[in-house]
């Protein structure tokens, strides 16, 4: 076992099983766990490479999720716990320009993000949450009343191991964290991992390392059901495992060099992102120069006028629409000064490219077994966490209405026949 997948079921167990122990507190009847995989893809769960994912998903309910778009990172993250699209975040990369201050708005910033992840939602009524590596800022982690850990973002998640070991012994024993330790179990526990995106990344979904990476993963799941199990409160939680993106393999001979067509003096910043989708902020009065240079590029390269190509995918909002993208199609990507050039997997495509989709898994007391779950919208996973935590919703884009069928006591709200 993993000192990562060790820890981590370790301090499952410190945040749930002393809860369960301590009879004079009130507590929910049932917790959720949501863990958050970079970079799975809906199709990759087999018996032979992710058994206990597998198994998670026989108990309960998977399904093929559908990101916002652009199907990269940050806005899938926000748009998972908030329910908002990135029109209503103002996230849509991950790197943003703002045109209202003219700089670079790097995930760091806190005045940025817009809408409230369901963590923040569920302390405001009196819940408790956890939360172990999610990325992003200080100001949308856990109140002082929840629960709150925070394991630093990597790509590989090298330290994520050695990090939750330090905080599990200093909450469980003698550390300095010890009497913050809540008097009882969180309610939400939200768990991030970035070793599947890494691995694909570097190698392509589907190689001998990405699977190998999968393999890790599926560990981590078993590890974690085997610690309910042996504390014997698999009854007690659900559990919700989701994905932010697929990945697909991008060739080196379709990968694009748009040195030739970009002309940065023309530009407020340099282009932002590339492959599926690079942005372009011309300085005023430069747009159409701008244009015409990226309408030279070669073919499976389209430039689009920012307004008309995000338009009807809910992004980005007047404060961040890029005025002109370079748009790629699937499985051909756009270079600029050799950035990524080394990059196998690639996402960041349309959300209608199902090799963009996501995994979607749930189980536990409150799921139905077996129910059939069509591909949805992941801003409607922040509703599903909300019914499940007995929590009012804030605004969201998303709703409840795709999940009736999984619930095994859906609200009266659910029509009878999605009941």
């Amino acid at each position: 076992m993993s000192v990562l997948r060790a820890h981590f079921v370790r301090l499952l167990v410190v945040l749930f099983c002393a809860a369960f122990a301590a009879p004079t507190q009130a507590a929910t009847p049932h917790a959720t766990i949501l863990i958050l995989l970079d970079g799975f893809r809906w199709d990759k769960v087999t018996p032979t490479l992710t058994p206990h994912l597998q198994r998670l998903a026989d108990a309960g309910v998977r399904a093929e999720m559908i990101p916002v778009t652009p199907t990269i990172s940050s806005p899938n993250h926000w748009a998972l716990v908030t329910g908002l699209y990135p029109e209503h975040t103002g996230i849509f990369s991950n790197t943003n320009y703002d045109t209202v201050t003219r700089r670079i708005v790097t995930l760091s910033n806190q005045d940025f993000w817009a809408g409230e992840p369901i963590w923040a939602t569920a302390a405001r009524q009196g819940k408790l949450s956890g939360v172990l590596g999610w990325f992003v800022p200080a100001q949308h982690m856990p109140p002082e009343r929840s629960a709150s850990f925070t394991i630093p973002y990597n790509l590989e998640c090298a330290d994520c191991g050695r990090i939750a070991a330090d905080l599990l012994d200093q909450l469980a024993y003698t550390g300095p964290w010890a009497n913050e330790l809540p008097a009882r179990r969180p309610d939400l526990l939200a768990f991030y991992s970035a070793v599947n995106d890494a691995a694909e990344h570097h190698y392509g979904i589907g190689s001998p390392e990405a699977d190998a990476a999968l393999v890790r993963t599926d560990h981590m799941i078993g590890d974690l059901m085997d610690g309910l199990a042996a504390h014997h409160i698999s009854d007690q939680v659900n559990i919700v495992i989701v994905g932010d993106h697929g990945q697909m393999v991008v060739p080196d001979d379709h990968k694009i060099d748009v040195d030739p067509y970009v002309d940065e003096s023309l530009l407020e910043t340099p282009p932002i992102d590339g492959f599926a989708e690079m942005q372009f902020w011309p300085k005023p009065g430069m747009e159409e120069r701008v244009y015409t240079l990226l309408k030279r590029a070669p073919a499976h390269l389209h430039v689009i006028r920012g307004t008309q190509f995000w338009a009807q995918r809910h992004c980005c909002g007047a404060r961040s629409t890029p005025p002109l993208v370079l748009v790629a199609d699937p499985g051909w990507g756009s270079i600029y000064k050799g950035a990524g050039r080394a990059l196998v997997g690639v996402h960041g495509y349309g959300d209608e490219v199902r090799d963009m989709h996501a995994i979607f898994i749930a189980s536990g007391p409150d799921i139905r077994t077996g129910a059939p779950l069509q591909p949805f919208a992941n801003v409607d996973v922040y509703s599903l966490l909300a019914f499940l935590l007995d929590v009012k919703p804030a605004r969201t884009d998303g709703s409840l209405t795709s999940m009736c069928p999984i619930l095994l006591h859906p609200p009266s709200a659910c029509a009878p026949a999605q009941r």
